[in-house]
């Protein structure tokens, strides 16, 4: 288990700590419980799309293209395929 102060060297991007990747984790835990609730709700891609703002997430600088461009897309085809 990493303790808080650890500094964590990934292949891209800058150094992380601990608390870096539990926020990536909690965003992409929170976009697969959104967009399952879409799907249930028969919500088309484009309709997801621009339902599942996730404001509490947009601090990452990428995060207009990756969230909605990205990864919206890509869990929605993975829950709709069943592989969630």
């Amino acid at each position: 288990m990493l303790d808080d102060q650890a500094v964590i060297v990934t292949g891209q991007g800058r150094p992380m700590h601990r608390q870096d990747i539990l926020y990536s984790i909690e965003y992409l835990t929170q976009l697969e419980r959104q967009i399952a609730t879409a799907r249930e709700q028969k919500l088309t891609l484009e309709e997801a799309q621009k339902r599942i703002t996730m404001p509490a997430y947009s601090r990452y600088s990428l995060f207009n293209f990756a969230h909605f461009q990205v990864n919206i897309p890509a869990v929605y085809r993975e829950i709709s395929a069943g592989k969630t």
